[in-house]
């Protein structure tokens, strides 16, 4: 196997280097080793290098999947960012009858959080939030740019679906497909939601 080194020396560098990440992970590079070589402060590329030297196209959706996951809930941990739970009520719901956030409209919810760890989720956050604090975004995590263009338009908009369930769309990388499960996702949380009020009603006596 051959070895490329990526040297990264200012941001000149580092913005080249992102725009070359589409062919490195092409079938060009599937014999390449590559070796970073980064001397730019605050942009840590390795993941990115890591997920370039992982050939197996599912192997290497695991691993973006799950490492792109950490960095955010890396993230919100050093930057203290706090929804402000108080008996199951976020910031925006204290002064109100509602509970669990902005969860309380999915299916996944339960009385400990959320079920999966949805990427698409973890990259949400409710106006108040966006104010109070400086919130991470999608181009802030590198390593999704290893992804087609296909899969990171499913990324940003892929709510009310398991890991599970989100990774083989990733797998199948096609927007026909995705929107098909988009519109399923919908009316199966359409069906609970209408339960969970129908429920509500009932133990209110109405």
């Amino acid at each position: 196997m051959k070895t490329k080194i990526i040297k990264l020396n200012n941001k000149v560098d580092t913005k080249k280097f992102e725009r070359k990440i589409w062919i490195y992970k092409s079938i060009i590079y599937k014999r390449t080793k590559f070796i970073l070589e980064n001397n730019v402060k605050n942009i840590n590329y390795s993941s990115v290098i890591e997920a370039l030297n992982i050939k197996n196209r599912i192997k290497r959706i695991n691993y973006i999947y799950d490492k792109a996951c950490s960095e955010i809930d890396e993230y919100n941990k050093i930057k203290h960012i706090d929804c402000e739970f108080k008996n199951g009520k976020c910031m925006n719901q204290h002064n109100t009858k509602r509970i669990n956030g902005c969860c309380r409209l999915c299916r996944l919810q339960s009385s400990h959080g959320c079920t999966s760890q949805n990427i698409t989720c973890k990259l949400f956050f409710c106006d108040q939030l966006e104010k109070k604090y400086k919130t991470i975004k999608f181009n802030d995590i590198k390593i999704l740019k290893c992804l087609s263009l296909t899969n990171r338009i499913i990324v940003k908009d892929n709510y009310f679906e398991t890991k599970e369930n989100f990774l083989r769309t990733l797998y199948l990388n096609s927007i026909i497909v995705f929107s098909i499960k988009v519109v399923i996702n919908i009316i199966k949380n359409g069906v609970y939601l209408h339960k969970i009020r129908k429920n509500i009603t009932k133990e209110n006596g109405g």
